[in-house]
């Protein structure tokens, strides 16, 4: 049995009988014929192992790793496009107000305010938040931690709190 470090396969052998005794026994645990020796054996069977987490533990498997899931888009990406596409509900005339709106789509008033207030936020601080992805799956920056910055209405000072707040979301 070889081994190896950290996802690489690790091919295992496994010794199979070399005479026809396909009449005996076979141990399913070794593969090969109850009673017969490893010296019997000349043939091999090479099986690629992997190394897996089990909860707290590694351990070996032979199913191939599922690559890491594809990185989506931050939860307040997400948000701040849907706060784009209610403002233009608004434009072409498809909803009356925010009132209109929050009932046609099952919002509370509040929360349509709360999302169309992203739009306040700087042009610059907006393009960087709709490219933004989590690879992890964890959000550094959520929308919760944005809403001090959108309170402020010069775009200098929002972009001085958008700099803060990324280099302590980068810190956790």
């Amino acid at each position: 049995m070889t081994a190896a470090q950290d996802g690489v396969s690790i091919a295992t052998t496994t010794p199979l009988p070399t005479d026809d005794r396909a009449s005996q026994q076979v141990d399913p645990a070794l593969g090969v014929a109850a009673g017969a020796s490893a010296r019997d054996c000349d043939s091999m069977v090479s099986v690629p192992l992997y190394r897996a987490r089990r909860g707290h533990g590694v351990g070996l498997t032979s199913a191939e790793p599922t690559p890491a899931p594809p990185p989506r888009p931050t939860v307040l990406a997400r948000t701040l496009a849907l706060a784009h596409r209610l403002q233009a509900m608004l434009d072409d005339g498809r909803a009356k107000n925010r009132a209109d709106m929050a009932a046609k789509l099952g919002f509370s008033r509040a929360r349509i305010t709360q999302i169309m207030s992203l739009l306040w936020l700087a042009p610059d601080i907006q393009e960087e938040i709709l490219f933004s992805v989590s690879p992890t799956g964890r959000d550094l920056v959520t929308t919760r931690d944005v809403r001090a910055i959108v309170r402020v209405m010069e775009w200098a000072e929002q972009r001085r709190l958008w700099q803060a707040l990324r280099r302590s979301g980068d810190a956790e």
